[in-house]
């Protein structure tokens, strides 16, 4: 069965998201046996930034910035969209707090809905999301 990277790197929408993964060097973190649940945000996601955090510039800037927005992406355990409930608070690898909460039926993760779900890899669950979540700490 397929990882979670590999299922990441397999699908054209998160191609950015596997760039910021890559320069960050956080692929063999994604290796590992987990359980890991990843919350990878699409290329339109990626192209919303402003303000410098591009993703380009956040490249050049070097991994520091960027592992810290990316890591609050990573969750660890094996979480399925139906274990999201309103008014849950869990942590992510980066140490960030994520809430989950509900609007017109959707579950949201911060402020990042939740777009294909439940994909399965050996080490974990990959769901993509529509929005990054910048980390309170480095904005």
């Amino acid at each position: 069965m397929a990882t979670i990277l590999d299922l990441s790197r397999s699908d054209k929408n998160l191609l950015s998201f596997m760039k910021g993964i890559t320069a960050a060097g956080m692929e063999d973190d994604l290796k590992a046996a987990g359980p890991f649940t990843l919350l990878a945000p699409v290329n339109l996601a990626f192209a919303r930034l402003t303000n410098g955090d591009q993703l380009d510039n956040l490249i050049k800037q070097g991994n520091q910035r960027l592992r810290a927005i990316l890591s609050l992406h990573i969750l660890k355990g094996k979480i399925m969209k139906k274990d999201f409930r309103p008014g849950l608070k869990m942590q992510s690898l980066g140490g960030q707090d994520i809430f989950i909460t509900s609007r017109q039926g959707e579950i949201f993760i911060n402020e990042a809905r939740i777009l294909s779900k439940d994909r399965q890899g050996s080490n974990g669950v990959l769901h993509s999301i529509d929005c990054i979540n910048l980390p309170a700490v480095v904005k």
